[in-house]
């Protein structure tokens, strides 16, 4: 998990949390079949192009075994204690669109500007590009139908939660042209009943490695 404290529920915040893409640098040249990722990396915490930039040499680094694992951010302890912005709900989300925007022109033969409305890039230029093609699979975190499952169905992207195991997720998913899901836990019978593809996951991703600590 991408955090810098330790998680209540997990411990209290004096026990030991690694840096998360430190850590999957080092898991990259200890493996070789496992997928590595965070669960889920901070929009807040890293620069969109810089986000982009560490997934990618994460992915040629590994042969092609990166993913990006994003999300809106939720430890506003954390970030407060270490002077990491945390702005409102509202901003995270819509940052977090944007990032996944700059990832996925970085990720594209396009290397132009990007203006958002909180990131300005003058130029998505990212060589090499990652190993696995068009671009590394992508895993938002996030429980919330009005923009956490808006951004899934808008970007097609591979997700895996248990609040999302629902037929109400699933019905929310098709209505927003979701084309298919990948079932990376088994438990997504509800998907399957409300009509939705759902493809299995292949046996490495059930392996995958979020560099929890």
């Amino acid at each position: 998990m991408d955090h810098l404290w330790q998680i209540p529920g997990n411990g209290p915040p004096e026990h030991a949390m690694l840096e998360d893409y430190a850590t999957l640098g080092y898991l990259a040249a200890r493996t070789t079949r496992i997928q590595l990722l965070a669960l889920v990396t901070a929009v807040i915490y890293r620069e969109p192009g810089l986000l982009a930039k560490a997934v990618t040499t994460l992915d040629v680094l590994s042969e092609g075994r990166a993913w990006l694992g994003i999300g809106a951010a939720s430890s506003e302890q954390e970030a407060r204690g270490l002077g990491l912005p945390f702005p409102p709900a509202g901003q995270r989300f819509e940052r977090l669109e944007e990032a996944l925007q700059i990832c996925l022109q970085m990720w594209s033969d396009t290397d132009g500007p990007y203006a958002g409305r909180h990131y300005r890039l003058a130029r998505t230029l990212n060589s090499p590009q990652p190993l696995t093609r068009p671009h590394p699979p992508i895993l938002i975190g996030g429980g919330g139908e009005k923009q956490t499952l808006r951004l899934v169905a808008q970007h097609l992207i591979l997700i895996c939660q248990q609040g999302f195991q629902s037929s109400l997720a699933a019905a929310t998913l098709q209505r927003l042209g979701l084309a298919q899901a990948t079932d990376l836990d088994g438990g997504f019978d509800a998907w399957t009943a409300a009509g939705l593809p759902v493809h299995p996951a292949a046996p490495s991703n059930r392996r995958s490695s979020s560099s929890q600590q």
